[in-house]
């Protein structure tokens, strides 16, 4: 009978533990998005034009200058450089709140 009764307590436990984790889960994304919801939009002369050179200023090809392709709605699609071995140009997708233009 003891057995059972720790058995019990320590299920409980673990279930209030999982609670408590997805509590905190759950406010963590709440905070991400009103953070998210405070910034502001990107303002339509940020964003760049076609042909144009930009300089990405966050993510994987931070520091990285780029030439315009095609612009979307929430991003731009670059030209990053040209493969050295193939001379194929490296093409990526960069948010427009992740560059400047030059």
């Amino acid at each position: 009978m003891e057995e059972e009764n720790l058995e019990q307590n320590q299920e409980q436990e673990q279930e209030e533990e999982e609670q408590d984790q997805d509590q905190i889960r759950e406010q963590e994304l709440v905070q991400e998005l009103e953070q998210m919801q405070q910034q502001e939009p990107v303002k339509q002369e940020d964003i760049a034009e076609v042909g144009e050179t930009i300089s990405v200023v966050r993510g994987e090809y931070k520091g990285e200058t780029a030439e315009v392709l095609l612009i979307r709605d929430n991003s731009v699609i670059v030209r990053i450089g040209n493969h050295p071995s193939t001379g194929e140009p490296i093409k990526t997708v960069v948010n427009h709140k992740n560059y400047k233009r030059k």
